[in-house]
């Protein structure tokens, strides 16, 4: 199992995911984009985790 939390602002978003044993998976900062949060966590983790997330078009 993962955690995810973000902290959003109107420049950037803060994202970190920790797997259960609270291991960083992720720990990265993006432009406040929905798009570029979406390249950053599908780019980032693995494809069994991903499965929920949806290409923006």
């Amino acid at each position: 199992m993962f955690y995810a939390a973000r902290d959003v602002s109107l420049l950037s978003v803060a994202i970190c995911i920790i797997d259960h044993d609270g291991k960083i998976c992720l720990e990265r900062s993006v432009r406040s984009d929905v798009r570029d949060v979406i390249l950053c966590l599908a780019g980032s983790i693995s494809r069994s985790t991903r499965s929920g997330l949806t290409p923006v078009r």
